[in-house]
């Protein structure tokens, strides 16, 4: 899976909640990730597992 497809699920997540017309930076303030840090690990690749895991615990 690529870190895109990724983003995009988590947006889904998240519009199923209500929340709408979200950015990479609204994700990552989400996952408790800076956005700067976000935008490298998309740039990587790199998807934050332990982020995402305890985000969809929550």
């Amino acid at each position: 899976m690529q870190m895109q497809e990724v983003i995009e699920k988590l947006k889904d997540i998240l519009a199923s909640e209500g929340k709408r017309d979200l950015k990479t930076k609204d994700i990552a303030k989400e996952l408790g990730i800076h956005p700067d840090t976000f935008n490298s690990m998309k740039f990587r690749n790199s998807i934050p597992y332990p982020q995402i895991l305890n985000f969809l615990n929550e």
